[in-house]
């Protein structure tokens, strides 16, 4: 059976790191990008089943084009938390 291909997009690292040794545990094939626009990039050159970009929590000023921009590649699902 194929591994489903997961897509980790987080610039700290132990959330990265953690969050594929997760995922990878539950027999997923885990691809890890520090920035969002090789996330991007990645997500526009590669196909995923999922992607989760970098949380941001309610009232951060930090602008991240991941989140905002993942739902633009049709064939991934894309987790995203609530504000």
């Amino acid at each position: 059976m194929k591994k489903r291909r997961v897509l980790v997009i987080d610039d700290e690292k132990a959330i990265r790191e953690t969050l594929s040794e997760i995922l990878a545990d539950e027999g997923y094939a885990v691809t890890s990008i520090e920035s969002g626009e090789e996330g991007l990039k990645r997500l526009r050159e590669e196909n995923f089943d999922l992607a989760f970009p970098e949380i941001i929590t309610t009232g951060t000023s930090r602008s991240r084009p991941t989140a905002s921009r993942c739902s633009k590649r049709p064939t991934a699902g894309c987790a995203k938390s609530r504000s």
